[in-house]
């Protein structure tokens, strides 16, 4: 059964038991300050985890409570005593037990929240973690709960749990087509951001650096990494733009589809249409496998997409007018990456009439 503890419940068994006999409860006591066991557990199917000692001996132990005439608490899971096994009370004095979790289990628990990952992300919208639809033109990224509620942040030289709700940070004014790393830490007991400019789109001005499995500050271990952002503009970013190093989740960018008419002749590769090429343009903090799928409308010819990486279709049909669609996949380095769709022309007339450009990856 699970355990749940309860706060000052304390009692005197009734009895002495030997080893392997249940403590006979009151359903009194006789300090006003403390709980039955009755009051905390009855119909209840969660366990108690108890100390029990006499001023001389001590058994730690998970019990079973169980109404009754009397009520009894049977030592159903023996943890540790000052003797190395469950304790004959039989001599000795009265035992009082009281509900309180062992030191083992203090330090599972301990081990279970230092091995929490972050429980938020990052997102262009508030109360939604998890976006679905592409925003543009944002000024405020939010850090929002989603697989819970708890940050490990140091504190000194160690960690500590926080508890958060959502949060923000302003993107202010920054030079366009910048990338910065997001960074949390506690001031004041609360989780505080700060926001770190790369040198340049592709390289970081200071590195990251591993602490206790987890990425932070290299100069400085107080200031763990949550994620990057880049800005497209002055003030805003985009949700191609906002990479989450936890809690990770698929997103899709589509470009529209450009339906212009028109023909290439000269046998190499150029941006579709001559313009700038159905652009995709994406951050990441961290390489990550992105792929791209491409659909192309043709009568003959080339295609493919370049930047992040470059796969390609080729296609050729006399004739008719082919419908083809591409997919590749590449680990794409950090930074901020611009993916185009790209044709290549027929020497004999190629013409084209219809594209369309997607990235998918992890963010």
């Amino acid at each position: 059964m699970p355990i749940l503890y309860k706060d000052r419940v304390k009692e005197v068994a009734s009895n002495k038991p030997n080893a392997s006999t249940a403590f006979n409860l009151p359903r009194t006591s006789s300090d006003p300050s403390t709980e039955t066991f009755y009051s905390g557990y009855n119909g209840s199917s969660n366990s108690p985890e108890c100390m029990a000692t006499n001023g001389t001996d001590w058994e730690s132990f998970v019990g079973t409570f169980t109404a009754g005439t009397p009520d009894t608490l049977a030592r159903t899971t023996f943890l540790a005593s000052s003797t190395g096994s469950s304790i004959d009370w039989s001599s000795g004095g009265d035992v009082t037990i009281f509900v309180t979790p062992s030191s083992e289990r203090l330090n599972q628990m301990s081990n279970m929240i230092d091995s929490l990952v972050p429980g938020g992300r990052l997102t262009p919208s508030t109360g939604v973690p998890y976006q679905t639809t592409y925003q543009f033109n944002v000024t405020r990224v939010y850090y929002t709960p989603f697989v819970h509620n708890v940050i490990r942040l140091r504190d000194g030289n160690t960690w500590k749990a926080i508890e958060f709700t959502e949060t923000f940070f302003d993107l202010g004014t920054r030079p366009s087509n910048t990338v910065f790393d997001v960074f949390a830490y506690l001031s004041a007991g609360t989780i505080a951001f700060e926001l770190v400019q790369w040198a340049s789109v592709a390289t970081r001005s200071i590195a990251l650096s591993y602490l206790d499995g987890v990425l932070v500050k290299s100069d400085d271990n107080s200031r763990l990494y949550l994620g990057t952002v880049g800005n497209p503009t002055l003030t805003t970013t985009d949700s191609s733009h906002i990479y989450n190093h936890y809690n990770k989740m698929p997103f899709v960018y589509r470009s529209s589809i450009d339906s212009t008419a028109h023909t290439y002749t000269t046998t190499s590769f150029r941006n579709w249409n001559g313009g700038t090429g159905l652009p995709l343009a994406i951050t990441l903090g961290q390489p990550e496998v992105v792929t791209s799928q491409a659909y192309c409308r043709f009568y003959s010819g080339l295609f493919q997409t370049s930047g992040v990486f470059t796969p390609y279709y080729a296609g050729n049909e006399s004739g008719g007018t082919m419908r083809l669609h591409m997919v590749g996949s590449a680990i794409a380095s950090i930074g901020r990456r611009t993916q185009v769709f790209q044709e290549y022309g027929n020497a004999a007339g190629g013409t084209w009439s219809e594209a369309q450009h997607t990235l998918v990856w992890n963010c």
